[in-house]
């Protein structure tokens, strides 16, 4: 939106300019993320909408991720609850 803004008032910035902007603007816990984008594309001629796509792919990954886990936690849950208190107690 910025960027729109700023060619309208004559700004010619390149798109290769506005991808480095954009990846200096995540925070210190997406540094994982910027760097994979950098290793794995060419930066100097990475588009918007190649970037955007990379995003949303990654975005689609951690979620799967997420989900995983989730069903990992409550089926370690439901295992060990099903063996609480059983058995004799000693003493």
């Amino acid at each position: 939106m910025i960027v729109n803004e700023m060619h309208i008032y004559g700004d010619i910035t390149k798109e290769t300019n506005v991808v480095k902007k954009i990846l200096r603007s995540f925070r210190q816990k997406f540094n994982f993320v910027v760097c994979a984008i950098k290793e794995s594309k060419y930066i100097d001629t990475l588009t918007l909408d190649e970037l955007q796509h990379s995003l949303l792919v990654l975005e689609q990954k951690i979620k799967q991720l997420e989900v995983v886990e989730k069903v990992l936690k409550v089926s370690t849950n439901t295992h060990y609850n099903n063996f609480r208190g059983r058995g004799r107690a000693k003493g």
